[in-house]
């Protein structure tokens, strides 16, 4: 089981392997099954995923450091959290459209800027629309606007087509974004992380631009970059064969 995020253990065991397990694979540590901290089998359908967990474990050194370990950690959350709780964790997901950070625009005093995220975010809002039937309309203000209930329901459509590993990595895009539009479009692959982490911290990078760089900010973004990009990889390991074993 790895350890809490920020902390590390010692090392006890020599190497991790895998085991086929009905449709799935089994992590072990020297012939012992892993669990997830909830205590249920670590076992990863599909076998890409799978040796990417095994490499996490065998590239430890003296110390295991779950920092390290995103593979291990996503799939860990699907197993224990996403799929005892699947509709529940895609109502949350979905709950992001009523509310997308695309959808919410400078006012009046600042037309730079509004004008910056119509050029930028506009065109994802198209995608979204001719992609799901989901017209979202953009509003200026803190508060949002109401969305078209079609549109509403036509993205929580979108949201349940993903299965649980799947929905790991949407729920991971969306709360690092802020937007479900753009946690569907990496979902996709009609956007890349680096793509998709750009138009969600636009409006911080705008800030800074006129008030100077924070560095506390930067390694903040940096970090939840990082989030992006390993939870961009999972789904494409999960994505790469069919989830059934051979």
């Amino acid at each position: 089981m790895i350890p809490p995020l920020g902390k590390t253990v010692r090392r006890i065991y020599r190497h991790a392997e895998l085991y086929q397990a009905g449709e799935g694979w089994q992590l072990c540590l020297d012939g012992k099954p892993l669990k997830t901290p909830a205590r249920r089998l670590l076992v990863i359908p599909g076998r890409v995923l799978a040796e990417a967990a095994v490499l996490e474990w065998n590239a430890q050194s003296e110390r295991v450091d779950p920092l390290s370990m995103p593979v291990n950690r996503l799939a860990n959350t699907a197993l224990d959290r996403v799929a005892p709780s699947r509709a529940e964790v895609a109502a949350t997901a979905a709950a992001y459209g009523a509310a997308d950070l695309l959808c919410h625009r400078a006012g009046p005093e600042d037309r730079a800027l509004a004008d910056l995220q119509a050029s930028l975010w506009d065109p994802w809002l198209d995608w979204a629309a001719a992609e799901y039937g989901a017209r979202l309309t953009p509003c200026a203000g803190i508060m949002p606007g109401r969305q078209p209930d079609p549109a509403l329901a036509a993205l929580r459509h979108a949201v349940a087509a993903h299965d649980s590993f799947a929905l790991t990595a949407l729920h991971e895009f969306t709360t690092l974004t802020g937007s479900l539009i753009l946690a569907l479009a990496l979902s996709r692959d009609a956007l890349t992380p680096a793509q998709a982490h750009e138009l969600a911290v636009l409006d911080e990078m705008r800030q800074m631009d006129i008030w100077g760089r924070d560095m506390e900010v930067l390694r903040r973004l940096d970090a939840r970059r990082q989030e992006l990009m390993d939870a961009a990889a999972f789904l494409k390991m999960h994505r790469a064969q069919p989830v059934q074993a051979p």
